[in-house]
C-alpha cells in the first residue's frame, strides 16, 4: 500500500536526520508505540540497533501517543508545549514524547531537492508567517 510506504520512508528519513536520538531509543529495544495523529495512525517498533522502524500493525503496543493535527503542526513549528496524550509504558512514552518535541525536520532542505533552493526558502518563509 502506498500510504504504508510513505509512512515507512518518512519515519526512516526523520530518524536519519535526528540520529542523536539513537542513544535514547537503544534503551528500549523491541518496544512498540502507536501514534494517533488525528485520523492518521502509525506504529513504531525499536529495532535491535535502537532505530525506530515503521510497522503496519501489532496486536498490542507498549505505549500510545495521541495528538491532534494542530498539535503535530505546532510541534513541527517548534512549539515544545504542544498537547500530547500518553498511555501505556510511561517511561517509554515520555522518552518518545520528549523526542517528538525535540525532533527536527529539515523540510526546507527536503523541499529544495524537489523545487529548488530559492522557492523552498520562500515557501518555508511564507509558512512561518
Amino acid at each position: 500500500m502506498i500510504a504504508n510506504t510513505i509512512k515507512r520512508k518518512l519515519t526512516a528519513h526523520l530518524f536519519q536526520q535526528n540520529e542523536w536520538l539513537k542513544n535514547d531509543f537503544s534503551k528500549h529495544k523491541s518496544k512498540s508505540i502507536l501514534f494517533n495523529v488525528g485520523p492518521i495512525h502509525y506504529a513504531l517498533k525499536i529495532n535491535d540497533a535502537g532505530i525506530p522502524e515503521y510497522i503496519e500493525y501489532l496486536e498490542t503496543y507498549d505505549a500510545e501517543i495521541k495528538l491532534t493535527i494542530s498539535s503535530a503542526i505546532e510541534l513541527m513549528r517548534g512549539n515544545k508545549k504542544a498537547y500530547i496524550e500518553i498511555k501505556g509504558d510511561i517511561n517509554f512514552a515520555t522518552m518518545i514524547s520528549n523526542a517528538l518535541k525535540d525532533i527536527e525536520w529539515d523540510y526546507e532542505d527536503d523541499l529544495s531537492k524537489i523545487i529548488g533552493d530559492i522557492p523552498a526558502y520562500q515557501l518555508v518563509k511564507l509558512g512561518k508567517k
